[in-house]
């Protein structure tokens, strides 16, 4: 990950992390058991502390539905492609079918060609081994888990029959689908700085305009990715759009060094990211500033730092000696915590803000 890639570019980070209920979804499944008819569903296992009768902690594995961030990259790359289509960004036709290989075969081409020609390959990487070329995505996800600290989490099975009455012996068919049910949790971030650069970080993009359009996008890409339905699989018969509506969330942007939010878990979280960036801006130098966006509801506590009864955001300003900045303020929405995130990342590129109108 490349920051620090300009002395006259101060490195710009954003990071959310955002908690959803739901109640059933099929959104990542990795295949069917061979010689059967099951379908089963991405799982992994977690660790969860058990405090015994004795009064011993420990920690112990337990198994639970998830979704892979590799489904979630998948997603967005799908709506970044719909995204830049409408807007007239470039698109490489091979990334306008859906087919997100990014020259991984390719035995010669050119980085700058590439980033010129595709947002896909700008914003998300890619990866030529043939050809020694390679770029980190700007856009990271994380496994979409379970909170298991405030709730449950369940796999189970869901049957499913065809039939006729036409139908011969044999033809009925039988099938057994596993689903995942749970308070979930995801986390994303954009490293806005690497937008418009190689892999080595080289501006490619040096046009202001054509660079403001493309972090737009990624935000934009974004706030298409939740509201147009674009994460899951199965979405016929078991549409999840339960993510569109975060029970709570944590956002931030953080400008001089990247910050990331502390994951949507427990009932703290958001408090939690808010003593740490209280710190970060006030150990990590002159220029640090922190600007955070949450949603703060039943499932997780208001930093009281934030509380204001006459006004919906609040400035914190550090010590003297450092000069850093903290601001937190509550929004309603994701699609307004994505929103003023674009304008606080446009204005401190110096680009100008309302990226979001």
């Amino acid at each position: 990950m490349s920051l620090q890639t300009n002395q006259s570019e101060r490195p710009i980070f954003f990071s959310m992390s955002m908690r959803f209920i739901a109640a059933v979804e099929h959104a990542n499944m990795i295949g069917i058991i061979p010689g059967s008819n099951i379908t089963k569903h991405r799982f992994i296992h977690v660790p969860v502390l058990i405090k015994s009768e004795d009064g011993n902690v420990r920690f112990k594995l337990v198994k639970v539905p998830s979704i892979s961030g590799q489904a979630v990259l998948n997603a967005y790359e799908r709506a970044l492609v719909d995204y830049a289509v409408k807007a007239g960004l470039p698109i490489d036709d091979v990334c306008k079918q859906y087919n997100f290989i990014k020259h991984a075969n390719d035995e010669n081409g050119s980085e700058d060609d590439w980033i010129k020609n595709c947002l896909v390959d700008d914003l998300t990487g890619y990866l030529a081994p043939k050809v020694n070329l390679k770029k980190t995505s700007a856009v990271w996800f994380s496994y979409v888990v379970p909170d298991l600290t405030i709730g449950k989490a369940l796999l189970d099975y869901q049957m499913f029959t065809r039939f006729t009455p036409e139908a011969k012996k044999g033809e009925q068919f039988v099938g057994e689908r596993e689903s995942g049910h749970a308070v979930y949790r995801l986390s994303v971030a954009i490293n806005v700085n690497s937008i418009g650069r190689s892999g080595k970080g080289d501006l490619v993009i040096g046009d202001k305009n054509a660079r403001k359009e493309r972090i737009e996008a990624a935000f934009k890409a974004l706030m298409l990715m939740f509201n147009g339905g674009y994460i899951g699989a199965n979405k016929t018969r078991a549409l999840m759009t339960e993510y569109v509506k975060p029970t709570s969330l944590v956002a931030s942007v953080s400008v001089g060094l990247p910050f990331m939010v502390s994951p949507a878990e427990g009932y703290d979280y958001i408090v939690n990211t808010y003593e740490r960036a209280k710190i970060f801006v006030n150990k990590l130098g002159t220029d640090i500033k922190v600007y955070l966006y949450y949603l703060a509801s039943n499932d997780a506590e208001e930093p009281k730092d934030c509380r204001s009864d006459n006004q919906k955001s609040q400035t914190i300003q550090s010590s003297p000696q450092d000069g850093g900045k903290l601001q937190c303020e509550s929004v309603s929405t994701l699609n307004e915590a994505i929103e003023k995130a674009l304008d606080k990342v446009l204005e401190e590129m110096g680009f100008g803000g309302n990226g979001g109108s």
